[in-house]
């Protein structure tokens, strides 16, 4: 007998399908349009978070500094903004319903009337979900979502029925996830009871495989766009470091290996467009500073790849690389959080947004 979801607020009632119905049926209707017509020519914008937290609104703006205006704009809190594959559609996180859901744009804000946006509820749960990840295809959407005793739980729907399903069944908790550029395989962290990670793990959703990467404190996988490496952060050195490990195509690894190397903390992984390089946070300069590594001879560091993209003493807390390579990251010298965006080698650095407002969780 298959087990069955402990997520207690997921039982679909009558009332639930009817929603399920009716939503898939107008996001596919929407979807055709959106892609019809190559709203904002949207592969030259940045989108991002806008506004204080609790009221944030979702905004893009060009890597030049133009044609910044809001596209998702409400009373309640829209944030964490992320591109569909065709960058027709962008996933968020609302709480307009008085909780956290996720929601997909139909259609986008008229520049003259910001709260012209409209947009679809495609999770329906009454708790907080988190951390949205679409597949590359487009045509799925993979979220967090608390269980109704606590541990996060990771779920997956398509978008032309929106029915969830779990990714994996088990006592622990699962966050993190990061969806394979083939669609192949979810890569996602384990927690233990208490919360702590205990390793990267591989599932193939829809089927039956799941594949333990590593069985230390790992959280926070990246894949890269090959879909053949997967780096993220290990605390097993006693520190936060950054490791890459190569995944073969039946899942199995090859060695992990250290491509931070530094007694101070190493955080937030995230690959060049082009694999060649991976981009993080580290503390090794007294405050958050970005890095790139060159991985060399198949993923072993040379020595000599490390490049300092930022030097400040200001907070880097997020960042983006684009498909140039260049990167769009956040800082803090006017005492808010801006946009900035710069060279793949740190030079050429400037202030994307300048307004009174907070402006945080760039998505390119």
């Amino acid at each position: 007998m298959a087990p069955t979801p402990a997520h207690g607020v997921r039982t679909v009632t009558r009332s639930s399908s009817a929603f399920l119905t009716l939503a898939a049926l107008l996001l596919a209707v929407v979807v055709g349009l959106a892609s019809a017509c190559g709203l904002l020519d949207a592969e030259q914008f940045i989108a991002y978070s806008s506004g204080a937290e609790g009221a944030r609104d979702i905004a893009v703006i060009r890597p030049d500094g133009t044609g910044g205006r809001i596209i998702v704009g409400h009373s309640a809190d829209d944030f964490a903004p992320v591109w569909s594959p065709d960058r027709t559609r962008v996933a968020f996180l609302s709480d307009r319903d008085g909780n956290v859901e996720v929601y997909v744009t139909l259609s986008f804000a008229d520049p003259s009337d910001p709260s012209s946006s409209s947009s679809l509820r495609v999770t329906n749960t009454g708790v907080d979900e988190s951390h949205v990840g679409w597949s590359s295809d487009g045509k799925r959407l993979a979220y967090v979502s608390p269980d109704i005793d606590g541990p996060p739980r990771i779920y997956w729907l398509e978008l032309d029925n929106l029915r969830p399903h779990r990714l994996i069944f088990g006592r622990e908790g699962e966050t993190d996830l990061a969806w394979s550029p083939e669609d192949h395989w979810v890569a996602f962290s384990v927690q233990d009871p208490n919360g702590v990670p205990v390793g990267i793990f591989l599932r193939n959703p829809g089927g039956v495989n799941t594949i333990q990467v590593s069985q230390t404190q790992d959280y926070a996988p990246a894949w890269s766009p090959d879909g053949k490496w997967l780096a993220f952060v290990s605390e097993r050195d006693n520190n936060q470091e950054i490791y890459v490990v190569e995944v073969r195509a039946d899942g199995s690894v090859t060695q992990q290996v250290n491509v931070s190397m530094n007694p101070a903390d190493d955080w937030a992984p995230t690959w060049s467009a082009d694999g060649k390089r991976v981009v993080f946070i580290s503390g090794r300069n007294g405050s958050p500073d970005l890095f790139s590594v060159t991985l060399g001879r198949v993923g072993v560091p040379d020595g000599t790849g490390l490049v300092p993209l930022t030097a400040n003493d200001f907070d880097e807390s997020a960042f983006v690389v684009g498909p140039s390579g260049r990167v769009v990251f956040t800082s803090t010298p006017s005492g808010k959080s801006d946009l900035f965006v710069m060279e793949p080698d740190g030079t050429g650095q400037r202030r994307l947004t300048a307004d009174f407002l907070p402006n945080t969780q760039p998505a390119w």
